[in-house]
């Protein structure tokens, strides 16, 4: 019989963390490729955009599910399945999402500058975010000692 991966339910809050700050910069490094192609003005007036739809995603959006997330992993017992830092409904809407962004990426449909703000607004969100859960996990290590 094949064992699931167990771990401490503490250290899927890091796995989520580096999870989300690895998407997070892997979104920014890709829009800033692009910053090549643009003229400076238009450099800027994306990195302005995509910074304050950044603070609005993740203000209204993914620090909610970051907390959401950390307390149904808190809510586990003390060793659990190292695939569990996300619910496991997730794992298919992260594959589509990801297809999607490679797909609008690639395809002439959108133009670069246009895709630039939406990458830097949710790959900062993404890894602003992601401080959410190494705080948690600091918070719950120190209250175990």
């Amino acid at each position: 019989m094949l064992k699931k991966p167990a771990i401490l339910k503490s250290y899927l809050l890091i796995i989520s963390g580096l999870f989300w700050s690895s998407a997070g910069v892997i979104l920014l490094l890709i829009a800033s490729k692009w910053f090549v192609l643009f003229s400076e003005k238009i450099i800027l007036v994306d990195i302005i955009l995509g910074l304050l739809l950044g603070v609005v995603i993740s203000r209204f959006g993914f620090m909610r599910l970051a907390k959401k997330n950390a307390s149904r992993i808190l809510a586990y017992s003390r060793h659990v399945c190292a695939f569990a830092f996300q619910r496991w409904q997730m794992y298919p809407l992260i594959l589509l999402m990801m297809s999607m962004g490679i797909y609008i990426r690639n395809s002439a449909y959108v133009p670069k500058y246009i895709l630039a703000p939406f990458y830097i607004g949710i790959g900062s969100a993404l890894f602003a975010s992601s401080f959410m859960y190494y705080r948690i996990f600091f918070t719950e290590r120190k209250g175990d000692s």
